[in-house]
């Protein structure tokens, strides 16, 4: 996917690129997966504490629960990442990521014609 994403990009301006991706990374996937996880946690909650009549931290967890929320949640991720991937690959199916090949190509065209 970087490889990609950055490919497209003029060589001065591939630092900049590097800056935007890891940001929206950062942004989608890094800040809400603790509070997604969290969320989770509190789910399989079974026994909530309370202080002077207001609802405090967690003091029993169903964990067979939680096990099977957080197995779900994770499993339901990457099979989002790797209909993704899928996506990626079928659309730059005939991208061509490397210029070796252009260039072995354009010196084989260039013998056959000294050739003749």
């Amino acid at each position: 996917g970087l490889l990609i994403s950055l490919r497209p990009v003029e060589p001065q301006d591939k630092s900049a690129s590097l800056v935007i991706n890891i940001s929206f990374l950062s942004l989608f996937a890094l800040f809400p997966s603790p509070i997604i996880f969290g969320a989770i946690m509190d789910n399989a909650c079974t026994n909530w504490g309370s202080s002077c009549g207001e609802q405090t931290n967690c003091q029993l967890y169903d964990t067979d629960a939680m096990r099977i929320y957080m197995c779900w949640f994770t499993a339901a991720c990457l099979f989002v990442s790797f209909l993704c991937s899928v996506g990626v690959w079928r659309c730059s199916g005939d991208l061509q990521l490397y210029e070796e090949h252009q260039v072995e190509e354009n010196v084989e065209l260039q013998e056959m014609k000294t050739d003749q």
